[in-house]
């Protein structure tokens, strides 16, 4: 794309507005008749919600049995394990065989998935470091054997341009703007209606 002027937001919505939505709801109704033929790929990043293997330890060592099995990864340690704020407010320490992408929320909360109609934005995903990115961004990326990988923004009642979108432009490394506004309110019409995505 010829870059032109424009701010960072909306050259950030003008890249995801050509990307193909699906209804979460299609999404999930497809799932669920070919189990087999879908994989989450989400990698690991700090606040997603897992399930935790019960019993563990808190981070002083004592062991923890609460209730709640569910909580938010806070962040890795050096020696590989990772802290996980339980619901209580008890952080945990927990090996990376001990916990997993909650599956009460299999699919992210946004109102719809996505594929990029760009083959050069799949190959990134595919080929370089765009998991991990995508997932730092907090998106969860599901891959089909046959339709290839959609993903979605786990999020619901905040900017999802501003927490999202913006930040994967920016991961992607595209440079469509010549200003970044991401900084100041935006002017104008706004994007984060869930309407307008679907």
């Amino acid at each position: 794309m010829r870059k032109t002027m424009m701010m960072m937001t909306e050259a950030a919505h003008k890249w995801v507005s050509g990307f193909h939505k699906f209804p979460r709801d299609m999404v999930r109704t497809l799932m669920k008749a070919d189990p087999a033929s879908w994989t989450e790929v989400t990698t690991f990043s700090p606040w997603a919600e897992v399930k935790v293997s019960m019993p563990c330890q808190t981070v002083d060592g004592v062991s923890y049995q609460g209730k709640e099995q569910c909580g938010n990864l806070v962040g890795r340690m050096k020696d590989g394990r990772w802290k996980i704020e339980m619901a209580d407010g008890t952080v945990v320490v927990v090996t990376e065989d001990g916990f997993a992408l909650n599956p009460l929320t299999a699919l992210p909360r946004y109102v719809c998935l996505f594929q990029f109609d760009s083959q050069c934005d799949e190959e990134w995903l595919k080929n370089g470091n765009g998991i991990r990115l995508m997932s730092e961004s907090h998106f969860r990326i599901y891959w089909h054997e046959e339709w290839g990988y959609f993903f979605g923004p786990d999020m619901a009642g905040y900017s999802v341009y501003s927490s999202h979108w913006v930040p994967l432009y920016k991961a992607r490394n595209l440079e469509w703007h010549n200003e970044d506004d991401t900084g100041r309110q935006a002017q104008g019409r706004q994007w984060d209606n869930e309407e307008d995505m679907c």
